[in-house]
């Protein structure tokens, strides 16, 4: 039986018999990682952490999870039939209770190591309920900054409560603690809100925020301007033309991750700015940074199911910072495929700080 919480559930892209479609997608999420498992030399796996668990088992109340290399899943494990295992290399994915460790040491195990790797490569390419639950994710994310937005000339804390509120009332909450910085504040990565900074009087503030939906992680950074000088804009709209530059190429076929960094630090170098202090763009799901990693140093390539942001920025301590981040999925036939569309939304919401009324937030 299909239960809110079980995924498919709620996806209208996922249909047949009751608990049909339910168990064909959790059965090839076993097998992509029993294949995992088998290139990455893990006989078992054992994952302690619920969301991911529930992510293999469509059960919320699965703490733990053992694997066995032939997809076999034992959920919840009794720590008796723990410390009766034998396995020649197993993969751990979660901090383990001083009773699991317990059983652990007591088990017939050769080997231990980091599990995490492998299973983030299984769960790399998104099923459908996945892409459904990451698109609401956005969308929520969308509406609740919009419901929010006449707190934009507010405290930086004032909004963001606000924002956190809206989230929550979109079916989801914050996917994780919000970034609102001011003026020179901006030149930060992440800076969390300041009670004492009214946004109004600032000539643009970074926003930093998104909504999650079933765990399903969005990401959205925008820039609202004010009173900016033009060299200032100026540099947002090359952020702009970054973004479109990295979206042509994927269209153009290129898909290593490395190359679509490379390109991006050198489009910001050519025209004025430092290449970036951070990722490209990283992958979205469960957790806020999956696979795919978009930097100059990453291994990967990208295909079809990848869920990931493109988020171009400068920070300089002088003047302040901006930085522009939307999602991307890139479709079957290897096509990117706008989730968000920062630049755009930026211009929005700036536009609606425009139509604030004093006293219309208060």
């Amino acid at each position: 039986m299909l239960t809110a919480d079980t995924p498919g559930a709620e996806s209208g892209a996922v249909r047949g018999p009751a608990g049909a479609a339910t168990r064909r997608l959790l059965a090839d999420r076993r097998e992509r990682l029993a294949a995992g498992m088998a290139a990455g030399d893990l006989a078992d796996l054992m994952i302690t952490n619920p969301d991911l668990a529930w992510w293999l088992t469509g059960d919320r109340r699965c703490a733990t999870v053992w694997v066995q290399r032939d997809g076999t899943v034992t959920a919840d494990p009794d720590p008796d039939w723990i410390q009766h295992r034998r396995s020649p290399r197993l993969g751990l994915v979660g901090s383990a209770t001083p009773t699991l460790v317990a059983a652990l040491n007591r088990a017939a195990i050769a080997a231990v190591t980091d599990g995490r790797p492998v299973l983030a490569g299984a769960r790399r390419a998104k099923d459908r309920f996945e892409l459904e639950m990451l698109r609401r994710a956005a969308g929520a994310t969308i509406a609740g900054f919009r419901s929010a937005a006449a707190f934009l000339d507010d405290t930086e804390t004032r909004f963001a409560a606000e924002l956190s509120l809206a989230f929550a009332e979109q079916g989801g909450g914050n996917a994780y603690d919000p970034s609102v910085a001011s003026g020179t504040d901006a030149a930060d990565v992440w800076s969390a809100p300041h009670r004492a900074v009214q946004m109004a009087g600032a000539p643009f503030t970074v926003i930093d925020a998104a909504a999650h939906m079933r765990g399903y992680k969005a990401d959205l950074t925008v820039t609202v301007t004010r009173s900016a000088p033009a060299s200032y804009r100026r540099k947002i709209d090359h952020l702009r033309a970054v973004e479109r530059l990295v979206v042509d190429a994927i269209r153009a076929g290129v898909i290593e991750c490395a190359e679509l960094a490379r390109r991006a630090d050198d489009a910001l170098t050519a025209r004025g700015l430092s290449p970036l202090p951070h990722a490209l763009g990283h992958g979205l799901g469960l957790e806020l940074h999956e696979h795919p990693h978009l930097s100059r140093t990453s291994e990967h390539r990208l295909s079809g199911g990848d869920v990931f942001t493109i988020e171009p920025g400068f920070y300089d301590p002088q003047v302040g910072g901006a930085r522009l981040e939307s999602m991307y999925t890139v479709d079957d036939a290897g096509q990117p495929v706008r989730m968000t569309d920062a630049a755009a939304f930026s211009a929005e919401l700036s536009h609606r700080t425009t139509e604030i009324q004093p006293g219309d937030a208060s």
